[in-house]
């Protein structure tokens, strides 16, 4: 009995093809994960896996991690992130003209600007 497991075991090992496609879980829904991870604040691997679950696909957060690090590029998803932003539609966007809120200068800050904070005891580095 032992024998016969091992052969099989190395029959298996011999025909095994490392360069060989395996499809993912992850892979249909590749398009969903990639928006998911474009958005301003990207959802994490956790509420990935949760969202999924909620749908009946259980899958752990490590491997939407691992999926997710092996297809997309940051490029891609700073594209995405980019397309999405310029299709949205802000309140500035659909009011142009009407609603002007000018960015704070100099002038609006009430905080003073802090001074340095010096350290109390010397240290090796300072000699330097």
């Amino acid at each position: 009995m032992p024998d016969e497991l091992n052969q099989r075991l190395l029959a298996d090992a011999e025909s095994y093809n490392a360069a060989e496609p395996t499809r993912s879980l992850l892979e249909p829904y590749r398009h969903a994960l990639l928006l998911m991870r474009a958005k301003p604040k990207p959802m994490s691997y956790e509420q990935i896996a949760i969202a999924f679950a909620r749908h009946g696909i259980n899958i752990r957060p490590t491997a939407v991690g691992v999926f997710c690090r092996a297809n997309f590029t940051k490029a891609e998803i700073l594209r995405v992130r980019r397309e999405r932003a310029s299709q949205s539609t802000s309140p500035e966007s659909l009011l142009p003209g009407i609603i002007q809120i000018p960015p704070p200068s100099r002038m609006h800050q009430t905080t003073a600007p802090a001074e340095p904070v010096r350290r109390s005891t010397r240290i090796a580095r300072d000699d330097i």
